[in-house]
């Protein structure tokens, strides 16, 4: 079953293995992940304000495949189908016939593809593959110890991938304690055992800093600095952000939301089923919207709950044999377009338009010397080219935002001239009116390539 499932989620995602760019996030994994492996600590030499598991994930990819964007690509689909396989043997040990089982995955794989927030290799991919995996474990409840163990474990991986994934764990834990309502001495037991487990990769992370000497850089990049990060979260906003994602994803959104109605008015049998569909996807929107940030790749925290309950109603059908067949080529239909449009979409979003750092990377394999610094503002040619940056802050983004400028409190023009001083060679930077960093260097370096994206390759003039 894995094998297909992968092999159906690399023909959904075929057309995001090429491109050098999708997002900036994905890029600033690669370099901070391959700096990392010469040696460079993150957090202290090169700083973006995500955890470190992501980065881990991403070191660990290029230390085996080296520089090399479709091996990423490859991983992100690897973890994708992944998630795909426990959705469908989480459905399984719930007692979800295959066909149910079968499709939550699938709509995981389809959602996931089908627009443009969750073709990078994101956090809220890699995290959710963990969150899959706790789901399976947590939907069999076994008595024995290692059982809740395991899912604490994988929660605890997840969240130093991501901080959110706090939420998703709070659901799995309240559904523990519900589920052991009975026994206050196993509620007690099952709970702690999970809870400490949980907490085993963040203290792991945590002694790496501490024994390393830079324990003061990794609170400031993880909880300082975010906190200054954070805007407030405004009602309106925020609950139009969720409307769009379930008008975004009707009719599925119909049957999910007809499946937990019905589910609520089952019987006794069926209610720790019923509590988990209500509480786990409402602390998810919780962890979504608290930050105030309202980015739609943070929908992919969400797919997961969705993709698992969204087809329930289907289980709860009490109709005729033929009608339920062609009920269940309706949900398929719905799924095989789903994929379509994704498919389509990459195609003209990543194929069809010019991939204009291939270009770059192109002139500067043939020019550039081992010897020669560089220093890009699209961070992918770092990684490409296994050439370090000139500044510790990754993403571009830092430089541009203004919430971000005040965050890291960044001085921008002593940022820019310790770039400018870093004699590199090369120079790839924004080329409008408002590049400070253009205006810094254009007495020194001569132009070279431009792009249609307002980019430009600039070379340092000989003396």
């Amino acid at each position: 079953m894995f094998i297909l499932l992968f092999i159906i989620t690399l023909i959904a995602r075929f057309f995001t293995l090429f491109p050098l760019v999708i997002d900036h996030d994905e890029s600033t994994y690669l370099v901070i992940a391959n700096e990392w492996l010469k040696g460079f600590i993150p957090f202290k030499d090169y700083i973006d304000i995500k955890p470190i598991g992501i980065y881990g994930i991403y070191a660990l990819a290029t230390g085996v495949f080296g520089q090399s964007i479709i091996a990423i690509r490859l991983l992100t689909i690897a973890a994708i189908s992944t998630s795909a396989f426990f959705l469908f043997k989480a459905g399984r040990a719930a007692g979800k016939s295959n066909f149910t089982s079968l499709s939550s995955g699938l709509l995981y794989i389809s959602l996931i593809s089908v627009d443009q927030w969750g073709w990078s290799g994101n956090t809220e991919i890699f995290f959710n593959l963990f969150t899959a995996a706790a789901l399976f474990f947590l939907v069999k409840q076994k008595k024995s110890t290692a059982h809740y163990v395991v899912i604490g474990f994988l929660m605890g991986i997840g969240f130093i991938i991501k901080y959110h994934v706090a939420f998703d764990f709070l659901a799995f834990l309240l559904f523990i304690g519900w589920v052991n309502k009975s026994s206050f001495k196993n509620l007690i037991s099952r709970i702690s055992i999970t809870g400490v487990s949980f907490l085993i990769p963040f203290a792991l992370v945590n002694l790496y800093y501490y024994f390393s000497g830079n324990y003061t850089e990794f609170i400031d990049v993880s909880f300082i600095i975010p906190s200054r990060y954070s805007s407030s979260v405004n009602v309106l906003d925020s609950g139009l952000f969720v409307v769009q994602f379930y008008v975004f994803f009707l009719p599925l959104s119909i049957f999910y939301f007809m499946g937990v109605y019905k589910r609520l008015r089952l019987g006794e049998d069926k209610t720790k089923e019923a509590i988990l569909s209500i509480l786990w996807p409402a602390l998810v929107w919780i962890a979504v919207l608290f930050t105030g940030k309202l980015f739609p790749h943070y929908y992919a925290q969400a797919l997961i709950p969705f993709s698992f309950f969204a087809l329930d109603h289907l289980e709860n059908l009490n109709i005729k044999k033929r009608s339920y067949s062609q009920f269940r080529k309706g949900a398929l239909s719905i799924l095989g377009i789903l994929f379509l449009v994704g498919i389509m979409s990459q195609f003209f979003s990543l194929i069809m338009k010019p991939d204009n750092e291939k270009a770059v990377l192109e002139y500067l394999t043939e020019h550039i010397k081992p010897e020669d610094k560089f220093h890009s503002q699209k961070m992918v040619l770092h990684y490409m080219l296994d050439k370090s940056p000139q500044t510790k802050y990754i993403h571009p983004t830092i430089f541009s935002n203004k919430e971000h400028i005040a965050a890291f409190r960044i001085n921008l023009e002593d940022e820019y001239d310790s770039i400018r001083e870093s004699n590199s060679k090369y120079i790839y930077c924004y080329t409008n009116g408002g590049s400070m960093l253009r205006k810094m260097i254009q007495e020194e370096y001569e132009l070279v390539l431009t792009s249609p994206d307002k980019y430009a390759l600039w070379q340092k003039k000989e003396e």
